[in-house]
C-alpha cells in the first residue's frame, strides 16, 4: 500500500469476532482481520454502534478466543484511524507475537 507507515509486521487472523469496549456501556461487535505488535485491524461494519468510535477513543478488546490470551497480554489502545467499516487500533503496551 502506498504510503504505509507501520513498521510492525502484520499476521492475518481467523477470529470470528470480538468485543470492543468503548466505554462502560457500549460494547460493539468486531471481526479482528490482522494484528501487529503495536496494533490491530478490525472490521466493525457488523454492528450498529460504529457510528460511535472515533480516533482518539481509548478502548479495551474482549471475548477473543482461549487461543489468543497469550498474544494479547494488552488489550487497551487508541483508535487510530477509522474508514468504511474498519479501525485501526494502536496498543498502549505492543505486545510480543512468536511461536
Amino acid at each position: 500500500m502506498a504510503g504505509e507507515r507501520r513498521a510492525a509486521t502484520r499476521i492475518p487472523l481467523a477470529v470470528d469476532f470480538c468485543l470492543l469496549h468503548l466505554d462502560s456501556d457500549t460494547r460493539v461487535l468486531c471481526v479482528p482481520r490482522n494484528i501487529s505488535a503495536t496494533g490491530i485491524l478490525l472490521d466493525i461494519s457488523l454492528d450498529p454502534e460504529v457510528e460511535g468510535i472515533a480516533p482518539g477513543d481509548v478502548v479495551v478488546l474482549d471475548n477473543f478466543p482461549e487461543s489468543m490470551h497469550h498474544l494479547l497480554t494488552s488489550r487497551e489502545g487508541e483508535v487510530v484511524w477509522t474508514q468504511q467499516g474498519l479501525c485501526g487500533i494502536h496498543f498502549f503496551t505492543p505486545i510480543v507475537i512468536g511461536c
